[in-house]
């Protein structure tokens, strides 16, 4: 039997609600939102299936008017699947467009079943709603769609199991109504949900590795915003393959903007290129240790989420030139290391093309790392090489960003693909 707590604030509020209106929740975790009032099952609450619901927003009938009121009650959403039609129970009405947001006790994962309940022949029209997913209520990810085309057995039940991705974990669910209207005759009251159940989420320790390659997007080059694009890979000069410091994995390509570094219509590259690269990636669980294996012919700034992780082949002095520098021009007193040198000449001192054949390796502070998804940033510079072409100042980075996750999986990693 489902239980519902209700404070007196929410009563007073509820008299002056349309049956149609929006309502918000919170419950008794840290993680909810919406102040309101409270819904919930049994407690403690360890069971699998959606247990508070957050908020709820509940569309019209067809016609435009409102759902009954037996109908409307998102508290019936909660726990173990118990709707049915003989008598009518147990499940709440979206209404065309509608939407609520659930949460469960805990975190789930591996695949989620949504339950839904059509009181009518097998061949009543199709209803049907969008499914997210979400580990903090606020930032969502798209599971899957679930609908009333599986019919158990003749019953009025209707199961959609939608399969997580591996190391998918969610504290949230939003449905929101697709139903389309046009299938339904007037009074129709789309979607009614009967409940949202997952299984316990069980993720191991594990390592998540990131590499330099054709998803690594470009978004800035020569100055200029640019696409964002998908990086290619770049014609690998002789020399590449001298690189000290780091063996890369077999996975880690050389990429740029272009796969050489002719430029039609300029004189890169021996004026030399300053080209973005940007790479989103997810963390499934707690980060416990990052490092980045990285170098650039001919040097670079690298970043993670904005914190400035290292810099190599490139100076400071650009933003110091009037203040007295050491005779190999480092970084000036009030001057912050590794910034000002792309929008210099790409000359040396600015750009170092000496040294680029080391690996750089770079221990990443975890405290800037998050679970779920990160920005990889890396500006990257080819030198200015008077008369060079680009066989003889070929430009190229290559990187590999380690990270190891614990067991404490809380996150629901990628978007599945919408189909």
């Amino acid at each position: 039997m489902k239980k519902v707590l209700v404070l007196s604030l929410a009563l007073i509020i509820l008299l002056g609600m349309a049956a149609h209106g929006t309502f918000a929740y919170f419950s008794d975790t840290e993680t909810s939102v919406g102040n309101v009032f409270c819904a919930w099952v049994e407690e403690p609450c360890e069971h699998d299936c959606a247990a508070y619901v957050i908020s709820f927003d509940q569309g019209q009938t067809k016609g435009g008017g409102d759902v009954d009121e037996g109908r409307s009650h998102p508290e019936e959403a909660l726990g173990a699947p118990d709707g049915g039609c003989d008598p009518i129970r147990g499940f709440v009405s979206l209404g065309f467009s509608g939407e609520i947001v659930l949460e469960f006790c805990h975190f789930v994962g591996g695949s989620l079943t949504i339950t839904e309940i059509t009181c009518a022949n097998p061949n009543y029209p199709l209803e049907k709603v969008e499914v997210w997913g979400s580990n903090d209520g606020s930032n969502w990810v798209f599971l899957g769609y679930a609908d009333n085309t599986d019919n158990l057995g003749g019953s009025d039940r209707h199961e959609t199991v939608i399969t997580l991705d591996e190391n998918c974990c969610i504290r949230y669910v939003k449905l929101v109504d697709i139903t389309p209207e046009g299938l339904h005759s007037t009074g129709a009251d789309a979607f009614d949900l009967d409940a949202v159940c997952g299984e316990p989420c069980e993720v191991s320790d594990g390592t998540l590795v990131i590499v330099s390659d054709t998803d690594t997007m470009v978004t800035e080059a020569g100055g200029a915003p640019v696409g964002p694009q998908n990086a290619v890979l770049a014609w690998v000069h002789g020399n590449w393959g001298d690189i000290t410091g780091h063996t890369f994995t077999a996975e880690a390509e050389w990429i740029w903007e272009t796969y050489d570094t002719d430029d039609p219509g300029s004189s890169w590259p021996e004026d030399g290129r300053v080209v973005r690269f940007e790479r989103e990636f997810c963390i499934p669980c707690n980060p416990e240790s990052a490092t980045l294996y990285i170098t650039v012919d001919n040097g670079y700034n690298a970043y993670i989420n904005g914190n400035l992780i290292g810099c190599a082949q490139v100076d400071s002095c650009a933003v110091c030139q009037d203040v007295p520098c050491g005779g190999t021009c480092e970084p000036c007193e009030g001057c912050a290391g590794c910034s000002g040198w792309q929008a210099t000449d790409l000359t040396e001192p600015h750009v170092d093309g000496s040294n680029w054949t080391t690996v750089e390796t770079y221990s990443i502070d975890i405290s800037w790392l998050s679970v779920g998804t990160n920005t990889l940033e890396i500006l990257a510079a080819n030198e200015q090489l008077d008369g060079g072409i680009w066989s003889s100042n070929p430009a190229g980075l290559i990187y590999e960003l380690v990270i190891d996750y614990g067991d404490d999986c809380d996150y629901c990693c990628t978007d599945q693909e919408m189909e």
